[in-house]
């Protein structure tokens, strides 16, 4: 092969590569979605906020067969206001909820900072209301829930912001009143330090991020479902207080005690646990 005849084969070679790049490139980015199990899919990463503005992502997981006005569960992750993440949540979890036609929606927020952690929660909510027709999702119809310091933030955000949910869940949570001291020990400690980490320690904002002190007479809420293990006293007490307050003041709340015997792990399973009174109190809001 000629000198000028390489040429030719090594710059058609290239062209044919780049194009091939490319338009992998374009479909992926389209498409933006690939299955993960017969019926099942997932668009990962999605962008709630600006583009690549740090945690302000979230994760869509959607039934294979298309129903249009699929009923929404948004989820916010726990972690003590400084760790978790939206990918702990796996596919085998969000199975139970797919295959009863429903959306699940997992959100990251901002980590170690308030107000940030609770705005992007908002900023996510918001962008949910106004685009999850285009995943065949109904805004009418979702329902928002949280696990430990995430059952703290959609409390709050419950309470503090006008959100389009047809109901919370605040799941397994003893930090409704963040002024209040927390138990001694080990994890008391550690949770206090994260409380100081994230909140400060002024009591008067302490208490601005604290559900409880946030409850309004003349405000409308989304009703409150509240799920709490008997395993955990202080976040039974902290739990029967915040109902409380939500009823004396006119609002919709029910709380629920479960007596098995469950760890603050084993809460964030039941809310995708089908057996479960957390998922079936979900379910029927959404049906």
């Amino acid at each position: 092969m000629s000198f000028e005849m390489n040429l030719k084969f090594l710059y058609f070679k290239k062209v044919s590569f780049t194009a091939f790049f490319m338009c992998f490139i374009t479909v992926t980015s389209v498409t933006h979605a690939f299955s993960v199990e017969p019926n099942k899919r997932i668009y990962s990463d999605v962008s709630y906020g600006l583009e690549g503005a740090g945690n302000q992502k979230l994760d869509l997981y959607l039934p294979q067969e298309s129903i249009r006005k699929a009923p929404v569960h948004a989820y916010v992750h726990g972690g003590a206001w400084t760790k978790g993440d939206k990918d702990s949540l796996k596919i085998r979890e969000v199975k139970s909820y797919l295959d009863h036609g429903i959306i699940v929606a997992s959100l990251n927020y901002n980590l170690q900072k308030y107000p940030n952690n609770l705005q992007d929660i908002a900023k996510a909510s918001q962008w949910l209301n106004n685009n999850i027709t285009k995943y065949d999702g109904d805004p009418n119809n979702m329902v928002l829930s949280g696990h430990s310091a995430g059952a703290h933030l959609v409390a709050l955000l419950g309470v503090k912001e006008h959100v389009d949910f047809k109901a919370i869940f605040p799941v397994d949570s003893a930090s409704y009143d963040l002024s209040h001291k927390t138990d001694g020990g080990l994890i008391g400690r550690w949770i206090a330090r994260q409380k100081r980490i994230v909140f400060g320690d002024n009591v008067d904002d302490l208490k601005k991020a604290s559900p409880i002190y946030q409850v309004r007479k003349d405000a409308h809420y989304p009703p409150f479902h509240i799920y709490v293990t008997a395993e955990r006293s202080e976040a039974v007490t902290e739990a029967k207080r915040f109902n409380n307050i939500l009823k004396n003041a006119g609002q919709v709340s029910s709380i629920i005690v479960l007596d098995e015997d469950l760890s603050h792990a084993d809460m964030k399973k039941e809310i995708f646990h089908s057996n479960s009174p957390i998922f079936k109190g979900i379910i029927k809001v959404l049906n």
